[in-house]
Formats: C-alpha cells, structure tokens, sequence
C-alpha cells in the first residue's frame, strides 16, 4: 500500500516547480473545463483569478495594510482599492 505524501513534502514538491509551469499546467486545465472550444476573450476569463489569488497573498503578507500593499504590488493606494472592490474583496483579502 502507498503513503500518501505530507502536507510538507507536497509544499517541497510544488515548490520545486517554476512559478511559470505551475501556472501553465492550472490554465490548461482550466481551459479544459471550459464548455467552449475557443472561448473568446481569454484575458478577461483568467485575470480576475490572478489578481484574487495575487491580492489575496499581498493583502496577507501586508496583514492587510492597503498602503503597504499597494507599495508591494507597485499600484497607487487607490488603484488598489478599485481593483479590490471590482473583484469583490476587503483589506483582509476576503
């Protein structure tokens, strides 16, 4: 019988993976799953995800100071907080 791997040698084996590729393999099952064969304007299907998943940790890592987040992500403060708010989260990047 397999043991499944940890939680920690997930993270390593993740880890080891270039952002890039990581990124790559999880569009291209998210495009699998999606019910048109060319679907148009991919752009505005994918970004939002990006940006939740990208605000969300900078949020986090800023322990939700927009000021500094903004600073992290090289955006005015009030940039921020649209973008926030077009995608339906608070300072808590929630």
């Amino acid at each position: 019988m397999t043991v499944p791997p940890t939680e920690t040698e997930l993270d390593a084996a993740i880890a080891a993976i270039p952002l890039e590729d990581l990124v790559y393999l999880r569009l291209r099952a998210f495009l699998a799953q999606q019910s048109e064969a060319d679907p148009a304007d991919l752009h505005a299907l994918v970004m939002p995800h990006v940006e939740r998943a990208l605000y969300r940790l900078v949020l986090e890592r800023a322990e939700g100071h927009r000021g500094l987040a903004a600073r992290m992500l090289g955006i005015n403060r009030n940039t921020l907080a649209r973008r926030l708010r077009d995608l339906g989260l608070d300072s808590r990047g929630e």
